[in-house]
This record gives C-alpha cells, structure tokens and sequence, in this order.
C-alpha cells in the first residue's frame, strides 16, 4: 500500500481520504487504491488550508491554518495500519484529543501480538506522530525494516507482510 501512496506522492498528489474502504486487495496481495474524489495535485510548496477527509482517519495538523499533504496522507495510512496490522478498532481522533505521542504508543505496544517485534511497533508510532515533520514519509514506509525483514514460505521478500506470517 505505501508504495502505491508514495508513487502518488513523487507525482505531487495527496489522496486525503485514506481508509479500510478506499484500498482494496485481492487474495495475491496486489492493492488498489479507490475513490480520488478528495485528492489534489500540488504545485511545490503548497500547503492546504481546508480540512478534507473522513473523521477518524484525518490528521491533527488538518484543523490548523495551512498544512502540508503528504504527512496528512501517512498519518490516515498508519490509522489504516493499526487497524489491520493490530485486528482493533482505532480512532485517530483518540490521539488528536490527547495530543500525545505516549498515548499513542500506549495504545498501539499494548495491543502487539506476541513476537511482531520492535519493527512493527516503530512502524506504527513513526507514521503517527503528532507533529507532521516527525512522520515517516511514504519512501520510507516501503522500505521500513518491517516490511522488508519479513520472511515468506518461498523464500523471497513479499511486497507486503501479514502477521500471519509471524505466526
């Protein structure tokens, strides 16, 4: 999924409604990305001052006065991530209220499964820091050491990493 997002983004697009139902997958793991009726091509430097997306996905940067799209799409995606990677229901608006890195990592290493290792919590905090600057870029989410250490029956590095592969 990042690398899909992260081709977007070297293109100068921010999708800004990223969630469960825009992104599909078949059972070969090979993702779609749907429904760009929010995305916006930018020019260089061009910060967004209206606030787009779908509550609980939507970064905290998105109700201030002008703010950069590519950090608002990692943070929606790390939403995304918790969700599948985790098996939980999780709100971003939770972290937006408490305005704390801590609760995040909280909420997000008490519910780890057993042997995910360090990478996958690192993952999950890095694209959902309260201040954008902080977040992972979408680059550096596809080549983030989970994704690329993860083992496959074959073999071969897997474009992308369940955890029922670690089990």
């Amino acid at each position: 999924m990042a690398s899909a997002f992260a081709y977007m983004h070297r293109k100068n697009v921010v999708h800004r409604d990223i969630k469960p139902c825009n992104v599909l997958c078949n059972d070969q793991l090979v993702v779609k990305v749907i429904d760009f009726g929010l995305a916006k091509v930018l020019n260089a430097g061009e910060k967004l001052f209206d606030e787009s997306g779908t509550c609980g996905y939507m970064a905290p940067e998105i109700s201030k006065d002008g703010y950069e799209g590519p950090p608002t799409d990692v943070w929606s995606l790390g939403i995304l991530y918790i969700q599948l990677f985790l098996g939980v229901k999780f709100n971003g608006c939770l972290i937006i209220e408490k305005k704390s890195d801590a609760f995040t990592y909280s909420r997000v290493v008490s519910k780890l499964p057993p042997n995910s290792g360090v990478e996958l919590a690192g993952l999950l905090l890095g694209m959902t820091y309260y201040e954008p600057e902080l977040r992972f870029t979408m680059e550096e989410i596809s080549s983030h050491n989970w994704f690329t250490a993860c083992p496959s029956s074959e073999g071969k590095q897997p474009s992308f990493c369940t955890l029922d592969t670690f089990r």
